[in-house]
This record gives structure tokens, C-alpha cells and sequence, in this order.
């Protein structure tokens, strides 16, 4: 089932204009993404502000419990992703108009709606990579391995993509790296 289908089963034709957000099994169950800013000389805690063009996130934000999950959020215009944030689930987001929430979703399908934002060679295809790399290792790491192997796209999309499995915790990942510099 796709992101398209889990908005057509809550109603929804298609993926609205606007924010969309789900929540998946994340690669590490230990991290918290959160928004800082610098105050003071030191990291202060704020809501994230989605549409910023840039985050400043902080990878173990001690305010909250890991949950082992990672929320997604979408910024969609005419049914095309424009934007991608990756926020913890408890991290507070500032107000978003019309913020659609597509619940828990299995992480098959959002990796492979995000495997489908690769070919656009924009900024959104890093953010893309990024995201599908901090899912769960499991189904991250193969997607990956086929960006990594697929020569028709981009190489600096395929470098990206072999830039974060090496950082991945799969024993797929490692595998496919021991092969790799086997044959050096």
C-alpha cells in the first residue's frame, strides 16, 4: 500500500496541498530529532517551524523518552512533494494550517513513496535519501543498495546514497559494502 492509498483510506483523492505527516519505525530507536537555536552561547529548545529553509535539529534531544519512531512530514504542492522534514514524534512543531496526519504507517510504503522522489535531482532527492536512511535499517538499507546499483540515476544521487549506508546499522548494508571492496 502506498502514501496515496493510506490518503485514499482516510478519505483523501489524493495527497492534498499542504503539510502531510506520518510516523514510522525509525533505524535508530535511541534518537530524538528536535529544533535548537542558538541563545546565549548555548542550544535552546524551540518548536520546529516547518517551512524554514533551513532546520537546525539536534539529533538527542534529552527533553524527551525515545520512541523508536520518526515522524515524516511532507510539503506538498499540486500532488508533489516540495519539502521533507524528519522530527521526532513528541518534538513540538510550530502551528501548520490544515496539518493532515496519516497516522502510522508501515515502513515499506514510506520508504518506497519517498524511493519515487529520487528522480526529480533537486534538492528534495537528498532530503529523500536522508529520510530513507534513518528508517528502519531493514527496509532502508535495500532501497538504498538499489540506488546505489541503478545507473540511470544521477551519480551525485548515488553517491548520497552510499554515503548514508555506509552509516547504516544492516547487516545487508555490510554485506553488500564487504562485497563491494571485495572486488578492489
Amino acid at each position: 500500500m502506498s502514501l496515496l492509498a493510506v490518503a485514499a483510506a482516510l478519505g483523501l483523492v489524493s495527497l492534498p496541498d499542504g503539510w502531510v505527516t506520518w510516523r514510522v519505525a525509525a533505524q535508530d530507536p535511541t534518537t530524538n530529532w528536535c529544533c535548537v537555536t542558538w541563545s546565549a552561547g548555548g542550544l535552546v529548545e524551540k518548536a520546529c517551524e516547518l517551512d524554514n529553509k533551513h532546520l537546525s535539529v539536534r539529533s538527542n534531544d534529552e527533553r524527551f523518552q525515545p520512541t523508536g519512531e520518526m515522524q515524516l512530514y511532507a510539503r506538498i504542492l499540486d500532488g508533489a512533494p516540495q519539502k521533507l522534514r524528519i522530527l521526532s514524534p513528541q518534538c513540538p512543531i510550530a502551528p501548520v494550517a490544515d496539518l493532515k496526519d496519516l497516522g502510522r504507517i508501515e515502513t515499506s510504503m514510506s520508504v518506497d513513496w519517498l524511493g519515487k522522489q529520487l528522480t526529480r535531482n533537486d534538492s528534495l532527492t537528498s532530503d529523500a535519501i536522508i529520510a530513507i536512511s534513518a528508517h528502519e535499517a531493514s527496509t532502508a538499507a535495500p532501497m538504498l543498495i538499489d540506488v546505489i546499483t541503478n545507473r540511470s540515476l544521477p551519480q551525485d544521487t548515488r553517491k548520497e546514497a552510499l554515503r548514508w549506508l555506509i552509516l547504516s546499522k544492516s547487516d545487508e548494508a555490510f554485506r553488500f559494502m564487504d562485497r563491494l571492496f571485495a572486488k578492489q
